[in-house]
């Protein structure tokens, strides 16, 4: 339960915000780079390790002390517009210790959501800005 309301109206306008977040970070314009229909399974094959060796990588790096800072920065641009999730960022900002990096990975929040879509995604970008975080699991 994220919010208790009493007025419909209240409760639609929390479900379209909510909505609309979800849809910005699903569909932001992210370019899948396996084509199921066109590439062959040599082609598949190659990209499956060249995304293993990218992951093997972002273990292998020393983190700067930013890093924490840019994804961060990622989460607010991305829930910019939800209170709640600004809330659970900021919480996020204060209180990460690597040592609870899995609860804060199945905790309901966006880290959750933006790691899940990265990977599936195959979104280096975003990838790197979870950088640290994708270490710490």
């Amino acid at each position: 339960v994220k919010d208790i309301f009493t007025q419909r109206s209240e409760l639609l306008a929390r479900i379209t915000q909510d909505q609309i977040v979800r849809v910005l970070i699903e569909d932001s314009g992210m370019i899948s780079i396996v084509s199921c229909n066109t590439e062959s399974l040599e082609s598949r094959n190659a990209m499956f390790m060249w995304f293993q060796l990218f992951i093997e990588v972002l273990f292998r790096m020393h983190h700067k002390s930013n890093a924490r800072q840019e994804l961060i920065d990622v989460c607010k641009e991305q829930y910019q517009n939800n209170s709640e999730e600004l809330s659970i960022i900021n919480e996020f900002e204060k209180t990460y210790k690597t040592k609870n990096a899995i609860w804060w990975y199945t905790r309901e929040c966006c880290l959750y959501r933006i790691l899940n879509k990265a990977l599936r995604n195959q979104n280096f970008d975003l990838l790197f800005a979870l950088r640290f975080f994708i270490t710490d699991l």
